[in-house]
Order: structure tokens, then C-alpha cells, then sequence
């Protein structure tokens, strides 16, 4: 079942105890699809010299079906977190 991007935000902040950082967006499309577009992070205030990773999601969660339509996980990194790794 999906659920809206608030709740979601809201489950990921109960459930980990605000240690991941999510941003992105979901939209409805013409078709009544929902596009995923989000990237998550393990260091969300961004403190350098914390082991931490960064992935990006994009997916196409149908609504009629109730299932994703597709879906991709693409690392951006997993290492020490550096100053420069900060958004700009």
C-alpha cells in the first residue's frame, strides 16, 4: 500500500529516530500513477567525518494495480562524509 509523502517522512522519522534525510517528490501523473523521485541520506545534518551514505529513487507506483511499475535505486555514495558532500 502506498501512502502519501508526508506520512511517509513521518514514518521514516519515528521508525529511525530521525537519522535518515529524505527529499524528492511525488507526483500524480495523467495516467494515476504516482512518479517517485527522492534521494535519501543516513547523515541528514550533515556532520563531516560520519560514515554515511547517499542513494537516489525513482519509481512508478501504480495506483489502480497497487504496485510498483518500476523502480530503481542508484548509490551516490557510501564512505566518510565529507564538508564538500554539503548541498549547495
Amino acid at each position: 500500500m502506498l501512502i502519501n509523502s508526508n506520512e511517509f517522512l513521518c514514518l521514516m522519522q519515528k521508525e529511525n529516530e530521525d537519522k535518515l534525510a529524505l527529499s524528492g517528490s511525488w507526483k500524480l501523473n495523467a495516467k494515476n500513477q504516482v512518479v517517485v523521485k527522492c534521494v535519501s541520506d543516513s547523515n541528514g545534518k550533515g556532520i563531516p567525518g560520519k560514515k554515511s551514505w547517499r542513494a537516489r529513487f525513482e519509481g512508478l507506483w501504480s495506483v489502480a494495480e497497487e504496485k510498483w511499475l518500476q523502480q530503481k535505486v542508484t548509490p551516490v555514495f557510501c564512505r566518510t562524509y565529507r564538508v564538500s558532500d554539503l548541498p549547495r
